[in-house]
């Protein structure tokens, strides 16, 4: 096949996909950038498996315009690293219920909050009290007619970040 006719078949075939790409693309309120992540996945390397393929599901999540189940993930996130920290601490026992099964996520964040062995920054502290991250999560989670859009997960992004950083190091997780 001449360089000419396959030059022609590239560009035929990346209009055509210029075109579908416009076609399907979901409403204003949900489009992103797919090289836009949430956290960035290299904080997690050499911590624990699952704390890095949850960090996976939250940016494919939301690469693909999945903000309920981004946001319910991000809430499953904190609450892993609350109990990663609560442990790391010797005071897992204190994450625990009278049947022996890990807290609610509220009460997870008061047992880390008034946790003495555990020196939260300010700035995280501030982030756990206020909730906002947890009621994203449970919004999402149980919302009837509630779904999250884009903003929703931007508007969380920052104190996410902090918080996932200030438990990571907390934990030990990272060095």
């Amino acid at each position: 096949m001449s360089s000419k006719i396959s030059r022609a078949i590239f560009d035929f075939a990346r209009d055509l996909q210029r075109t579908a790409d416009e076609s399907f693309r979901p409403p204003q309120d949900i489009v992103v950038s797919r090289s836009n992540d949430v956290l960035v996945s290299s904080l997690f390397e050499k911590t624990r498996g699952y704390l890095q393929k949850v960090v996976y599901q939250i940016n494919r999540c939301y690469a693909e315009n999945c903000y309920d189940a981004c946001a319910v993930m991000i809430r499953r996130l904190l609450e892993l690293l609350i109990i990663e920290t609560m442990e790391s601490k010797g005071q897992i026992e204190k994450t625990l219920d009278e049947n022996r099964d890990i807290c609610k996520f509220d009460l997870l964040i008061n047992v880390i909050l008034k946790e003495p062995s555990v020196s939260l920054s300010p700035k995280t502290k501030k982030i756990l009290e206020s909730r906002k991250i947890k009621k994203l999560g449970d919004l999402s989670a149980h919302g009837w007619r509630y779904n999250a859009c884009r903003r929703d997960v931007d508007d969380i992004r920052q104190d996410l970040t902090v918080a996932v950083q200030d438990l990571l190091y907390t934990s030990g997780l990272r060095k």
